[in-house]
């Protein structure tokens, strides 16, 4: 129906000899043609009259709302909001991104007093190693430490106990001392002066006296004050050749049933003689107290000699 009306209208204005007042587009067909802007005709048809407004009108040709209406295209606010898609305020607030007060807080992070950058403690150079002490040249390898003359005196040859001790010579020097070794040989009966000596034939000469003083006290039924100690001294021959000697006591019981050994000592000032000398102290004992001994000397090769000799014997005193 609107063809057919289109085409009225194109026929009725070449029937009346209108003219239009622009010419038609060339690529516009006749039948097609669109009244592009006829003049109104002098009888002021009212169908005429209107054929602009049913030819281009502006509400069907291009109607802006329809085309391409602003508020369904894109509508601002529907497409990106601005406060959806990038919040300026969510996405980096410097108030909290970087906020001195949380981040770090230099009082709580590294507190100089609490780290230990405390220059005396970190490393004292004062504790490290002194040069003085790392490494003295002059102790640790003295070349000139070597010793002053040549190492041909050695020791002189001694006893200890049955055996004699020869150093020899010459020596060798080390750290500037002179060294020199040493060699042995054992004496069956004993020895004296880096000599081995005869067999042990002798034990006497015995006697007692109150210690620190010359008051002697007899070996048979003597008498001692009980606040006073007893000293004894016997000597044996040869010299050297007792292994050791021994002073044997009992109190109250001259069976020896609870005895106690006391090992006598060489004696310093011995007389001179053959004979070595020993000496014991018996310790003081209470008021009348009976106090029973003898002595016994030990050879190297074995066996004793005693005194008093013979099984059974003693000597004794009593405490007063």
């Amino acid at each position: 129906m609107r063809s057919a009306a289109r085409f009225l209208v194109v026929v009725a204005a070449a029937g009346c000899g209108a003219t239009p007042t622009h010419p038609m587009p060339p690529e516009v067909g006749p039948d097609l043609a669109v009244a592009w802007d006829f003049t109104v005709p002098a009888d002021g048809s009212p169908d005429m009259a209107s054929a602009g407004d049913q030819a281009a009108s502006g509400d069907l040709a291009v109607a802006g709302d329809a085309a391409i209406a602003m508020d369904q295209a894109m509508e601002v606010d529907q497409a990106m909001p601005i406060d959806q898609a990038m919040a300026t305020d969510l996405v980096s607030l410097p108030d909290l991104a970087g906020v001195p007060d949380l981040v770090m807080v230099p009082d709580l992070a590294i507190h100089p007093d609490l780290v230990m950058a405390v220059a005396d403690l970190a490393a004292p150079r004062d504790l490290a190693m002194p040069a003085d002490i790392a490494a003295v040249k002059d102790l640790a390898a003295l070349p000139d430490l070597a010793c002053p003359m040549a190492c041909n005196t050695p020791p002189a040859a001694k006893c200890e106990a049955n055996v004699i001790r020869t150093y020899m010579n010459p020596g060798s020097c080390a750290q500037g001392a002179c060294s020199y070794p040493s060699m042995t040989m054992n004496c069956m009966y004993g020895c004296y002066q880096a000599q081995c000596t005869a067999v042990l034939s002798f034990l006497g000469n015995t006697a007692a006296f109150q210690s620190g003083t010359p008051n002697q006290v007899t070996l048979n039924a003597g008498s001692a004050p009980s606040n006073n100690s007893v000293s004894a001294i016997t000597q044996t021959f040869p010299h050297g050749a007792a292994k050791s000697v021994h002073l044997i006591y009992s109190l109250n019981d001259k069976n020896f049933g609870n005895p106690v050994d006391l090992t006598m000592l060489a004696d310093p000032n011995a007389p001179p003689g053959n004979n070595d000398q020993w000496y014991a102290i018996i310790p003081a004992q209470a008021k009348g107290t009976h106090v029973y001994w003898y002595l016994r000397a030990d050879k190297y090769d074995g066996g004793s000699l005693y005194d008093p000799m013979g099984f059974g014997n003693h000597f004794d005193y009593t405490t007063n």
